[in-house]
């Protein structure tokens, strides 16, 4: 349902940040990936834009494992630069499916 878009926040389809890494002094979001792709615990992706950012991202890094990868390897893998089209219906009915009694199983072979 996420990556068809049917159940993102309304704001979402309407982000001016979605579609740029500026404006911020850091990013975080999922890492997918082939690297990745059998890693069950979840893999985060950070960028850090500003100096302000690596000040922040220093004094927390000790707590995570790190590896680096260019920013050529994680904007393909994010929606950098994507824009999503609102279905206004679709996302309705999704939500109501959602919010009802039915299985999350039925919810996501119905999706």
């Amino acid at each position: 349902m996420f990556f068809k878009k049917n159940a993102l926040n309304e704001a979402c389809y309407a982000c001016k940040l979605r579609i740029t890494i500026a404006y911020t002094d850091i990013r975080i979001g999922d890492f997918w990936g082939k690297e990745y792709s059998q890693n069950i615990e979840g893999v985060s992706a950070v960028v850090i834009n500003t100096d302000k950012g690596k000040v922040l991202f220093a004094s927390v890094k000790d707590r995570f494992e790190i590896k680096n990868h260019s920013l050529s390897d994680v904007v393909p893998l994010q929606s950098y630069g994507k824009k999503h089209k609102l279905d206004v219906n679709m996302r309705r009915h999704t939500l109501d499916l959602l919010s009802s009694e039915i299985s999350l199983e039925k919810i996501i072979k119905y999706c």
